[in-house]
């Protein structure tokens, strides 16, 4: 029987005295705001205003394994099993790279220098996928073509293009030596 064994405030301040050691409190924070976003969909003013809600025994539990792997030194992002990114949320494992804020701002320079109206996009080591999602999603009528060396990186930038709904061309090439992709300069 899942029982309640906690209470939201116990398992936050479960989460700082667990973690002070080896993290800042505004990481520790962002690391709660995190969790019971992922767990209950909670903003940091639901955290606030629900600090006596009941924690069941499934849920409490996968809060221990979080702050583990999390004093293992282990990205949040792999722990929950997802990233965002540019306002979308990327399936994200150790296969491929956790996308990162400054990835962001190079999608924000793309989006805003392009001056095409059905832009031709390729991105090579695609990832997750985030860089070529996010174009796709944001500029209207790109075809977007997105590259990778390894079939399993691709598998998830795929899972990731069906999630956010979209239509992008993927396909397994080592940009160092080529073989599907003969003549770059078909792309903008």
């Amino acid at each position: 029987m899942n029982t309640p064994v906690h209470t939201l405030q116990d398992c936050i301040n479960l989460l700082k005295k667990e973690l002070q050691t080896s993290y800042h409190a505004t990481e520790i924070r962002s690391f709660t705001n995190i969790i019971f976003d992922h767990l209950y969909g909670f903003s940091a003013i639901d955290l606030y205003m629900n600090k006596s809600k009941q924690i069941y025994v499934d849920d409490y539990n996968r809060i221990i394994e979080l702050i583990s792997g999390l004093k293992n030194h282990k990205p949040i992002q792999y722990l929950i099993g997802y990233s965002e990114f540019y306002g979308l949320k990327f399936d994200v494992n150790p296969v491929v790279l956790i996308p990162r804020p400054e990835t962001e701002e190079l999608v924000r320079w793309i989006i805003e220098s392009n001056r095409k109206p059905k832009p031709k996009i390729l991105d090579i080591g695609t990832g997750s996928g985030c860089i070529a999602i996010s174009l796709a999603k944001i500029i209207t009528g790109a075809q977007v073509f997105a590259a990778d060396i390894f079939p399993e990186v691709l598998k998830i930038a795929k899972q990731n293009a069906v999630k956010n709904q979209l239509d992008i061309s993927f396909f397994e090439d080592d940009i160092v030596n080529p073989k599907a992709l003969n003549d770059s300069s078909q792309f903008d």
